[in-house]
């Protein structure tokens, strides 16, 4: 009686060679790191969000109490803060930062504020005066 064509090819086959082994090892650590690195720079991204989207919403909670009031609520150095580490000086009326992010008055004539977050360094600036949100740099001074 003849083998068939599937017994006969693989008789002879060793398995999985060792070589074999660590080439699907080396595949699936590149995979991992990849992913672990696209999933790092979301997260970092989505902080940056929130930082801004923070500093977009204290805007308009100031340009309310402004039309009101005729003055912006804050005083130069003063920070709004949803750090725990970072006590808050002031509130501002409909409010409330997120969790890690910190509002800072740097200057009050013109009337400008900077948005940090906790988990990055990025560091963003509104001008009231010019009405535009810009990246000015890092937390570390770059």
């Amino acid at each position: 009686m003849t083998k068939g064509y599937c017994t006969s090819r693989f008789a002879n086959s060793q398995g999985i060679t060792m070589v074999g082994l660590i080439a699907v090892g080396f595949c699936l650590i590149i995979v991992v790191v990849v992913g672990a690195l696209i999933l790092q720079a979301g997260k970092r991204a989505a902080y940056e969000i929130t930082a801004k989207h923070d500093l977009r919403m204290f805007v308009e909670a100031e340009e309310s109490y402004y039309a009101e009031n005729e003055e912006y609520v804050g005083e130069e150095r003063d920070v709004v803060s949803g750090d725990p580490g970072t006590p808050s000086d002031f509130s501002v009326e409909g409010f409330a930062p997120s969790p890690g992010v910190v509002i800072t008055v740097v200057s009050e004539d013109p009337f400008i504020v900077t948005s940090t977050h906790a988990k990055v360094k990025a560091v963003f600036e509104y001008s009231f005066e010019e009405g535009i949100i810009k990246r000015i740099g890092d937390k570390n001074g770059k």
